[in-house]
């Protein structure tokens, strides 16, 4: 038995001072004493579920083992890899052996071709690409959805994975987030919003919620901390930020490099609320808008043992578990090729 001693659990209810056992691949109890326990030392870190990283796709830069050891080595257990819908099966094989992180895929769609999505199998959400000039992507976005039978589709409205062939088609980020919007009304489903810079696309988010439409709000990470924080870039930043520990943001775009080590500390400036900010958005929401849930995402009796051990000091993981194995510390790599497809199924054993 492993326990992580000494440390600020970060839990959906709280942060809990309390030890953290592992039996095994799975969390064993949050609290309590077990004797006879190896121990890792977390004094003065808290203690997060391994983050689930969205950074993983075609347009990042190394091959799929690099960037599983860039992601591991920050703290992220789980990463989610873009690829051709088509080339799933392919996709796993790949991987197999070579990822050093866990792994889950996204269906990479073009919306110009007929879709052709199989249900279930290891495809979990699905995201749009460019599709370059020409008119008729809502329609197509609606024939998506359908096809993905309640998985949810990311189309980006803003930024630099653009699924619009200008700035200006479309009347802009409001425009496309309402066109979207429209589409998954008519067709049922599950949108997912990626590249949100505006916060008047929030307003449009929160009426489509209030009607029960089923919406993902992905913004981009420089939209909330700009690099020139002034005028409607700074005051969209602050409305932006404010959704965030409101829990109405559930997804960040851009979390690569240094911006999870910024991340944390921004929002630990904000006390409990940002910490708990920062569990939803690195860990819980992207566990279940990937379909990782249940089974990865949180510190919970049966779920993975995924932990990452954040030293705010040192602004860096101290230390990275995998399914119960020291994988990474202090930005290095442990154990190279341990990663895993997610396989999902049913609630793990010992989980509410």
């Amino acid at each position: 038995m492993l326990c992580v001693r000494n440390g600020l659990l970060m839990l959906p209810g709280g942060i809990r001072e309390a030890d953290l056992y592992i039996r095994g691949d799975k969390i064993f109890s949050v609290g309590g004493r077990w004797a006879g326990a190896e121990v890792i030392d977390a004094a003065g870190c808290w203690v997060f579920p391994g983050f689930v990283s969205l950074c993983g796709g075609p347009e990042q830069s190394g091959g799929a083992a690099e960037r599983s050891e860039r992601a591991l080595a920050m703290g992220c257990t789980t990463a989610v890899e873009g690829v051709p819908a088509e080339e799933a099966e392919r996709a796993e094989r790949q991987r197999r052996g070579r990822s050093s992180c866990d792994w889950v895929l996204q269906g990479l769609l073009d919306p110009d071709e007929p879709p052709h999505l199989s249900p279930g199998g290891a495809l979990r959400s699905f995201a749009l690409t460019a599709p370059g000039e020409g008119g008729g992507w809502e329609a197509r976005l609606e024939e998506l959805l359908r096809a993905a039978e309640g998985r949810p589709v990311r189309v980006p409205v803003s930024g630099g994975r653009e699924f619009f062939s200008s700035r200006s088609e479309g009347g802009g980020e409001k425009r496309r987030v309402q066109a979207a919007i429209h589409a998954t009304e008519r067709a049922g489903g599950a949108l997912w919003l990626g590249g949100i810079r505006g916060a008047e696309s929030l307003e449009e988010i929160r009426a489509a919620r209030r009607r029960g439409v089923r919406v993902l709000a992905e913004a981009e990470f420089d939209a909330l901390w700009p690099s020139e924080p002034d005028g409607r870039a700074g005051e969209d930043a602050a409305v932006l930020r404010e959704a965030l520990l409101r829990g109405e943001i559930q997804l960040l775009e851009g979390l690569g490099g240094e911006n999870i080590p910024r991340l944390i500390t921004e929002l630990s400036r904000e006390g409990e609320r940002g910490l708990l900010a920062a569990l939803r958005v690195l860990c819980g929401d992207p566990a279940a808008a990937v379909g990782l849930c249940p089974g990865k995402g949180m510190l919970k009796v049966g779920y993975d043992a995924d932990v990452t051990v954040w030293d705010p000091a040192a602004r860096r993981a101290k230390s990275v578990l995998l399914r119960g194995i020291l994988a990474a510390g202090r930005g290095t790599v442990l154990r190279y090729g341990q990663g895993k497809a997610w396989s999902g199924g049913e609630a793990p054993e010992g989980a509410e």
